[in-house]
């Protein structure tokens, strides 16, 4: 009787790829005694794990040289890409309620939302804040606030959310107004963020807290130490991070330099 080598054909063996079993990558084996054993090519995976490295390769490089363009070149989240601030893959990516939840907002907060985009943390934003509490939206893309409007609307919150189609030098806004600002994934699309950051210093009510959160995978993210550095140089005070996966997320205070008790989850940096 005729032996059968498991793993290769004996030599003796004819090989049958696709004849006999429909399977990629699988095929039968002839041995002496006419009997048929499978038997397995491993080109096929190794073949798809070529694929997928030279595709994550790939997605990495672009995704380096988008950062380095805007690294030179601050600008807005293009609004032709608008649907993906708006997919489900971003929302399960991110999801509005688990990144609100260390912040403490609260019912009857008036909340200072900069960089709106369609409101998807509008909503929950919105919903968190009650019937006594108010949203101010700004953003400087016409069509994102008109998606971010339509967004509110559906869900019967539009009474709470007033939205603001411009920068903030040119922003209706009272001074220490603020119980909390939400800046998301703001600062690397600004050229300078100086000015900014100092008027919303004078918004902030005394005691109020900025929460800033930045996704890796945003062209334009900043990294925390970055963001510290715009943020303490007009005179916000640290009070902690939040290192996740997907985004990291930082508190704020306008007074002191404490450490919020709400924020329990996550890596603190």
């Amino acid at each position: 009787m005729g032996a059968i080598i498991p793993n290769r054909l004996d030599p003796a063996s004819s090989l049958s790829a696709h004849s006999c079993c429909p399977v990629p990558g699988r095929a039968t084996a002839t041995s002496h005694n006419g009997s048929r054993r499978p038997y397995i090519d491993v080109s096929f995976p190794m073949s798809l794990s070529r694929s997928l490295l030279r595709l994550a390769g790939f997605a990495g490089g672009a995704l380096l040289g988008l950062r380095l363009h805007w690294f030179r070149q601050p600008r807005p989240w293009p609004r032709q890409l608008a649907s993906w601030l708006d997919s489900d893959l971003r929302r399960r990516w991110l999801d509005p309620a688990s990144l609100l939840d260390p912040i403490g907002v609260q019912p009857g907060m008036h909340v200072l939302e900069v960089g709106c985009g369609t409101g998807v943390v509008t909503e929950e934003l919105a919903r968190r804040v009650g019937e006594q509490g108010t949203v101010t939206a700004l953003d400087i893309q016409m069509e994102l606030i008109q998606r971010a409007r339509a967004r509110l609307r559906e869900a019967g919150l539009a009474d709470r959310v007033r939205f603001l189609f411009t920068d903030t030098d040119g922003a209706p806004l009272d001074p220490q107004s603020a119980d909390l600002i939400v800046l998301g994934s703001v600062l690397g699309e600004i050229p300078d963020p100086h000015p900014m950051l100092t008027t919303l210093f004078g918004v902030a009510k005394p005691e109020s807290r900025l929460a800033i959160y930045e996704e890796p995978l945003m062209p334009g993210a900043l990294s925390p130490a970055m963001a510290q550095m715009h943020l303490h140089a007009a005179g916000f005070r640290r009070g902690g991070h939040i290192r996740q996966l997907t985004h990291w997320l930082g508190v704020y205070y306008r007074d002191g330099d404490e450490w919020d008790p709400d924020l329990k989850p996550g890596t603190i940096l």
